[in-house]
């Protein structure tokens, strides 16, 4: 008969196997936007743009909660576009994820490469921040750098790792499970981009194979101040003075009962959203704004309900 010391100690070992083993989910506080594997689904069908620059990925998949993609030819990922992103205030991108492998190149003629990555863009021009993770270490904005060696760290080493990156007035700190690896970094610039987060085998010369088990970005912005801010952004303000009126109108009701704070001021502010979108819906219909600029809308708008707890919109722009 086992001795209660020896059954601790077996039960002891049974759980660092099952910590090493699989991901952190349960333990994980998610916040902000999220893709998360659990859901069954791929983050496509999650809010986020799938992309293949080049033919002959293996076609990503989820199973057992996990997204698994191998990355063969490189150039494979996913994206989003969110104009809150902004350097200047407070962003924060964290990854629960498995690296089984990944490559390193010191240099593509323009830069170093890795085959994993975690992509920031600000919203406010070009600023950038480049996560490259590798078998054997990560970079932080290496992408224009040649032969800027990895810091060492054993990703691929069979288990979950939770990767953050905090960024604060410009200035960025990178942990791995919660353990500091480096701060201070400045973003970089790679001229304007379209999409503000980004992730997976997202270079050319990325080889990788990876489980993800969630990303989730944070702008610790209100939904309140992300309804203003839509008011005040230049899409809204580039519009000729009667369309501005009328989306101004549907954003400031439900910013009106956001401020009220009464109850289901969340359910009564979706409505109040969901009508925004309708009218910008209608506007696309007219011909008065574009696809591109309806889309930014209605994605800030998601992403507002997102953060109020409540179901998404339902959008049905006549869009190509």
């Amino acid at each position: 008969m086992q001795s209660p010391w020896k059954r601790a100690a077996v039960l002891l070992v049974g759980a660092l196997i099952l910590l090493v083993g699989f991901p952190l989910t349960g333990f994980a506080q998610h916040a902000g936007v999220c893709y998360d594997a659990s859901l069954g689904t791929l983050p496509e069908a999650q809010g986020w743009t799938s992309f293949s620059a080049y033919p002959g990925n293996p076609s990503p998949f989820v199973s057992g909660g996990l997204l698994h993609e191998s990355t063969t030819v490189g150039g494979q990922g996913w994206q989003r576009r969110d104009i809150t992103v902004d350097f200047s205030q407070h962003v924060t991108l964290e990854a629960n994820l498995r690296v089984n492998s990944s490559n390193y190149v010191s240099n593509v003629g323009t830069g170093t490469r890795e085959g994993y990555y975690l992509f920031l863009n600000d919203t406010n021009g070009a600023p950038t921040y480049s996560i490259g993770l590798a078998d054997g270490g990560f970079n932080i904005d290496s992408i224009n750098v040649p032969n800027q060696p990895l810091t060492p760290f054993l990703i691929a080493d069979g288990s979950f790792h939770t990767y953050r990156f905090d960024v604060l007035n410009n200035q960025a700190s990178f942990s791995i499970d919660g353990v500091l690896q480096g701060s201070g970094f400045a973003p970089f610039f790679q001229g304007s981009d379209v999409v503000n987060v980004e992730f997976g085998g997202l270079a050319g010369a990325s080889v990788s194979d990876t489980d993800l088990s969630y990303l989730c970005y944070d702008t610790h912005i209100s939904p309140a101040q992300q309804i203003a801010n839509l008011i005040a952004s230049t899409v809204i303000a580039n519009f000729t003075s009667n369309i501005q009126s009328q989306l101004d109108a549907k954003l400031n009701a439900a910013l009106a009962t956001l401020d009220a704070a009464k109850n289901n001021s969340a359910a009564t502010a979706a409505n109040q959203l969901q009508a925004f979108v309708n009218a910008v819906r209608a506007d696309v219909q007219s011909g008065k704004i574009t696809c591109a600029q309806a889309m930014t809308l209605v994605t800030a708008a998601q992403q507002i309900v997102s953060a109020l707890g409540q179901p998404p919109l339902v959008v049905s722009l006549p869009c190509p």
